[in-house]
């Protein structure tokens, strides 16, 4: 351990190194949906809470695109629409810009 390696050869060996395994690579195929798609649902639940028509529609397309499980967004624009939207005079106009996104995101 006497040699010391400089910043910009040991972060090239840290980020080459678990490039090179093919299980790092693999994993991270395999997380890197789900990450998205969590990401995504935060967006939509802060788009939910805001009443904001864009972020709902762009979220809820991107869950689509990057998770298999769009149904799930389905259950939580169900929920809010009985229990938030149904009463406030701007709740409907979020809900069809997010179920217009996600149709959107499917196909």
């Amino acid at each position: 351990m006497a040699r010391v390696c400089k910043p910009w050869q040991a972060a090239l060996f840290a980020t080459l190194v678990p490039l090179s395994s093919t299980a790092f690579i693999f994993r991270l195929t395999e997380l890197r949906p789900h990450v998205l798609a969590i990401l995504c649902f935060c967006l939509l639940l802060f788009a939910i809470l805001r009443q904001r028509t864009w972020l709902a529609a762009a979220s809820c397309a991107a869950f689509a695109l990057s998770y298999h499980a769009f149904y799930i967004v389905l259950i939580v624009l169900g929920l809010a629409y009985v229990v938030k939207w149904r009463h406030e005079p701007g709740g409907r106009r979020v809900f069809a810009w997010a179920l217009g996104g996600l149709v959107l995101g499917i196909f």
